[in-house]
């Protein structure tokens, strides 16, 4: 029986991939640290000596200095104490060093202090798919398969679950990676059926429908082995779980095979399903072109997405009104913060890549106004319909900037049938004072997509009332504030 799933499709910017033998997993090991002291001479205190067994016991004499660690080594072993002392009376072993510093540092893509828990290169500030490797893109669209693969288990990291070898067949997890990452494997694949030119193969199902699509895969060929291919099919059935018979199976794109050996390569072809398509059977084999007793081929990374198209709503600004945004220095309001937004109802999946509000003017005081601008920091965040952040970021203005369309940065889902805001305010504008405005446009085409402002107060002692960050500061209304948001279209 097939594995059969449900998956969504969603997609992410793409980073260049790691050096593996650079390493971004934990610091190496360092050489030990130089011995502790020994015991002391009868009456005297001993001298430093190096690391080993604590002091003999001597006559009558004081206990022994206590040995300095070692220097810090690559994330080095502190040192052991000093050896034994000759001499006085009940000498004490040096006390061992402390462990040299830790050496190499962690090397990562964003903010090195968070750490990278999933050893894929990309820091845990910037990871977009926690527990997945960020960095690999079979098909190089310059977006990351971890977030618009439809299959399960497409990495390989440990195991072969929910891939599911067919008669004559056998499918086993093996440590080599395509991306030569120690962290992860692929899928030895193997034909027993010792007939020239079967082919034996392995594969998942994936519900989902009619559409165009892509299927690609990395795959390895040993050497050493009789002659054969590599090759990946993928069929198109009526029902869910990728049944045959009459009125199951559909047809089929279609096999595409490779034959070198010895060094990982790519297999990729674009295809479309037939009408009434409701899951996809995405199949890797071995053909053996000989009697061989056996073919095998490693397979690593595959994928299976759908084609998308670009997404783009945009609100123009037309030069009309502002509403106010930021910090407030006037005296009858300081301080205070307000910060914009929108709330979207979702109509068809896409992936918001990028969000923007158009901002009037520079940042600046208002009493007394400076006439030039200021440096800031904005920051956008991305809502489920309850409130909930789903994704943040910042952007920073220079003090240079007059005005024009300020850019966020996201990688997360829209999801037809839901609604979702994005608020967004001006860091540390509640203290600052400076402020700016958001234009809006009174010829709105997108009637349905409402405002969403936030107003932050203060107590008597001039604290603020709310948190920017509290779902519940933020209210809806229908003043029709320009914004832009670009994406692509994903499989639902």
């Amino acid at each position: 029986m097939w594995y059969s799933i449900a998956r969504f499709a969603c997609v992410c910017a793409l980073v260049a991939l790691p050096l593996w033998s650079v390493g971004c997993g934990p610091e190496s090991q360092g050489d030990p640290g130089d011995g502790g002291g020994g015991g002391g001479i009868a009456g005297a205190s001993g001298s430093s000596g190096a690391g080993g067994a604590g002091g003999m016991a001597g006559t009558a004499g004081a206990g022994g200095t206590a040995g300095i660690g070692g220097a810090g080594g690559t994330a080095g072993i502190g040192g052991s104490g000093g050896t034994a002392g000759i001499g006085g009376a009940g000498g004490m072993a040096g006390i061992g060093g402390t462990g040299g510093s830790g050496g190499g540092e962690l090397r990562c893509i964003g903010d090195t202090t968070s750490g990278d828990t999933d050893n894929d290169g990309v820091c845990d500030s910037d990871d977009v798919c926690p527990g997945e490797d960020d960095l690999i893109d079979v098909d190089t669209n310059q977006l990351a398969d971890c977030l618009e693969n439809l299959l399960l288990n497409s990495e390989l990291d440990s195991d072969v679950t929910h891939w599911e070898a067919r008669t004559q067949a056998t499918i086993a997890w093996d440590s080599s990676d395509a991306d030569g990452n120690p962290n992860s494997g692929s899928a030895a694949v193997t034909n027993i059926a010792s007939r020239e030119g079967f082919v034996r193969s392995a594969g998942q199902c994936v519900e989902t429908g009619e559409g165009d699509y892509v299927a690609a895969t990395r795959y390895y060929i040993p050497e050493g082995q009789g002659p054969g291919r590599a090759l990946v099919t993928t069929t198109f059935h009526a029902g869910t779980e990728c049944v045959g018979g009459a009125g199951g199976f559909l047809g089929s794109d279609g096999s595409r095979y490779q034959t070198a050996t010895g060094t990982w390569g790519t297999i990729l072809h674009p295809f479309s399903t037939v009408s009434g398509t409701q899951s996809i059977n995405f199949v890797v084999s071995a053909q053996v072109l000989d009697t061989s007793p056996a073919f095998t081929v490693q397979y690593d990374n595959p994928l299976l997405r759908c084609q998308s198209d670009p997404v783009t709503m945009v609100r123009d600004y037309t030069g009309g009104g502002g509403s106010w945004y930021g910090g407030d220095d006037r005296e009858l309001f300081t301080p205070r913060l307000v910060g914009d937004g929108i709330q979207i109802p979702v109509t068809e999946s896409f992936l918001a890549q990028r969000f923007a509000l158009y901002v009037i003017r520079q940042f600046d005081y208002s009493e007394p106004p400076e006439g030039t601008g200021h440096a800031v920091t904005l920051v956008a965040q991305l809502r489920d319909a309850s409130g909930t952040i789903l994704e943040s970021d910042t952007t920073n203005l220079a003090a240079t900037f007059s005005g024009g369309w300020v850019y966020w940065d996201f990688t997360t889902v829209l999801r037809a049938g839901q609604t979702y805001n994005f608020t967004t305010y001006l860091q540390d504008g509640f203290a600052s004072g400076l402020k700016s405005s958001v234009g809006y446009n009174n010829a709105d085409p997108y009637p349905s997509v409402m405002r969403l402002s936030c107003t932050v107060g203060h107590d008597a002692m001039g604290q603020p009332l709310v948190d920017v960050d509290d779902w519940s500061c933020w209210d809806a209304d229908s003043l029709a504030i320009s914004f832009a948001l670009e994406g692509a279209t994903v499989c639902d």
